[in-house]
């Protein structure tokens, strides 16, 4: 039997995506719990409203629909295949996002250099790990290359069927909504793109009733808050914002401490102790509600809050430049912005050199290359235990059950034998900047479309973490890639040409 060219390439990424399910076992991240803790909250008579009691309310209202639903998936499946099953879908999800991506850039790189992208986004540390773990990154990257892939392919213009590709991004933007709704605005500029663009009327019709849609999908989850517990919200870090703040601006001036007594205080927290050493979640939840409880209401402790923050981020040009240094992370910059200056302070703790090695050595947690994991696991878990106010007995139960067996203790040589976690995203970004450039005259729509992403990723990390995470890069390692292995291409066909 001979299997064509892209019967190989389909039986390549199946087969890696395999290798990375059986090697790295069950990943996880400290997050994972309070997923699981909505997630067993999901279908339960006041299971939502619990959720949303006591500071939980204030804390955890950025928190989507998606992942939780994956622990509700695993909590219904039972404690021995919950991993199994949950991670089975993520897997052949991302397989066939790559795939449709590896279709849709047919026309701007070769067929070797499809194959080189495919092994990579196959078995980039990095970019795996996540499908194996319960967490909003490989669903969300999954679904925006879809989105990104089909609109890739209706501005190449060789379709006849445009409502096909359409539909494809409205039911991908519809489920990425559910889990980072900031990643959904590309895919609707892009639609808003081929609307204006079109000359045909049933497009427009369809790509506006597409975006209404879209748009629509981003209110089921608060629907369901406002009916289970009565108040509605879009997601936000409203009241974690002054924490946020506090992280760039490590000695507010006269006016950052003027602004920081405008909250009303707990006992044991002042505005004070704000100033000096900052505030955690807990600590800034804790402050909302008890604002809350002396009569305010939710309206004003938001606004209040979001008009301190954003006073102590402007208040000294080192906050400022902080924050553009340090949102740099978000698109996978975790070494470079922090180069110079190496005992400059750069966030509350750290300077430049402590950040940037705490950063690289995040990078390969993230990546599954440290090692005692099992171990890890084992103190996460008394984390949560801790935390009871937080965590519930169940939801603990259902992450040790979800995880227990499935971390194993393979060698890095066996997870990445082409040892690729040495290519730190720095390089990647770098790379991609220039082929951005290269491309510009020849590409430009292309680099347009690739470029939009980063930068939405970029102003929605500057504007809601302030310090950014290089998690947040993961759904544009493959933009990165494709951009690279565009110009490369460009250069050996040039160089061909020139031979001839």
């Amino acid at each position: 039997m001979v299997f064509s060219k892209e019967q190989m390439l389909f039986g390549l990424v199946l087969g890696l995506h395999a290798w990375s399910f059986i090697t790295y076992g069950a990943t996880y991240w400290y997050d994972a719990a309070i997923y699981a803790q909505l997630g067993v909250s999901l279908f339960e008579d006041g299971g939502i409203s619990h959720f949303y009691s006591d500071d939980r309310y204030f804390w955890y209202q950025h928190i989507g629909l998606g992942a939780p639903l994956l622990w509700a998936l695993a909590d219904t499946v039972g404690d021995s295949y919950g991993w199994v099953v949950v991670t089975a879908i993520q897997k052949v999800l991302a397989a066939s996002a790559l795939l449709f991506f590896l279709y849709a850039i047919k026309g701007f790189v070769t067929y070797t250099a499809r194959v080189g992208i495919a092994i990579f986004l196959s078995a980039y540390p990095f970019y795996i790990v996540f499908q194996n773990a319960f967490l909003t990154e490989a669903v969300s990257a999954s679904l925006f290359l879809i989105g990104y892939s089909a609109s890739l392919i209706l501005e190449r213009g060789d379709t006849n069927k445009p409502l096909r590709y359409l539909f494809i991004m409205t039911v991908s933007g519809m489920l990425l909504v559910q889990y980072r709704a900031y990643l959904v605005g590309p895919i609707v500029l892009y639609q808003l793109w081929h609307l204006v663009r079109t000359t045909s009327h049933v497009v427009r019709i369809v790509a506006s009733m597409s975006v209404l849609m879209i748009v629509l999908s981003a209110l089921v989850f608060p629907v369901v808050r406002w009916h289970e517990t009565g108040n509605m919200f879009l997601p936000n870090v409203d009241v974690l914002s002054v924490g946020h703040a506090l992280y760039v601006n490590v000695n507010p001036g006269e006016n950052g401490k003027k602004e920081l007594e405008g909250l009303l205080y707990p006992e044991g927290l002042s505005a004070a102790m704000a100033a000096e050493r900052g505030l955690t979640h807990a600590e800034s939840s804790r402050i909302a509600s008890h604002m809350h409880d002396k009569g305010i209401s939710e309206k004003e402790i938001k606004s209040r809050m979001r008009r301190i923050a954003h006073q102590l981020r402007v208040e000294s040009g080192d906050a400022i430049m902080s924050q553009l240094k340090l949102n740099m992370v978000s698109l996978g910059l975790i070494s470079i912005p922090f180069y110079f200056g190496e005992d400059e302070i750069v966030r509350r703790g750290y300077t430049n050199k402590k950040y940037g090695r705490h950063l690289r050595n995040y990078y390969m947690w993230q990546s599954w290359m440290q090692d005692s994991y099992e171990g890890k696991l084992k103190i996460f878990v008394q984390k949560y235990e801790d935390r009871k106010e937080v965590y519930d007995s169940r939801s603990i139960q259902l992450f040790v059950d979800t995880h227990d067996g499935y971390v194993n203790t393979n060698s890095r040589w066996l997870k990445d034998p082409l040892f690729l976690s040495a290519l730190i995203p720095d390089y990647l970004f770098m790379a991609w900047i220039v082929s951005a450039l290269c491309l510009w005259n020849r590409e430009r729509t292309f680099v347009v479309m690739s470029a939009l992403p980063v930068a939405f990723v970029y102003v929605i990390s500057l504007y809601a973490t302030v310090v950014g995470n290089v998690r947040y890069s993961h759904a544009l390692l493959p933009l990165y890639v494709v951009g690279i292995a565009a110009f490369a291409c460009g250069l050996l066909n040039r160089s061909r040409y020139r031979r001839m």
